[in-house]
């Protein structure tokens, strides 16, 4: 994908947890003031692997809380759209990285500061796990009919 950074190239709605929200390529300070941020070191939906995004608790994830197993969370992004479910939520410390790591299967990763209350930076993290249900990949997007 050649989307730059700050470019919004996307949305996130979870309708049952009321969550609608602008995803932007990069979690820098100014890209979450956008939206959620999608980490640069992790993968595009479509792609295989591990597609993490953040975003601040009191604005663009605040309702991440409400959001429940089973629940279908949809990737809407320039070039197509993605179906996720929800297999897990956790709490994690700030430190753990294992949530943006590399995956064998294709899945979102959503995280957030945690408590939700909490103004400012927090020592731990909210974390919900998707596996992908439906999707194009990206490779068979690209080789119908040129580049992004």
């Amino acid at each position: 994908m050649n989307t730059k950074l700050g470019e919004e190239f996307g949305e996130i709605v979870a309708e049952s947890a009321s969550l609608r929200v602008p995803v932007i390529h990069g979690d820098r300070d100014e890209d979450l003031l956008k939206g959620a941020g999608h980490f640069d070191g992790s993968r595009y939906p479509g792609e295989h692997g591990n597609v993490v995004i953040s975003g601040h608790n009191n604005t663009a994830f605040k309702s991440l809380k409400n959001v429940k197993l089973g629940d279908i969370v949809s990737f809407n992004t320039t070039y197509g759209s993605y179906l996720y479910k929800v297999t897990d939520t956790k709490v994690v410390k700030y430190t753990d990285k294992t949530i943006a790591m590399p995956s064998d299967g294709e899945k979102l990763t959503m995280y957030t500061c945690y408590p939700f209350n909490a103004l400012g930076y927090t020592a731990q993290r909210y974390v919900v796990t998707c596996e992908l249900v439906e999707g194009t990949p990206i490779s068979e997007i690209l080789g119908a009919g040129g580049s992004n």
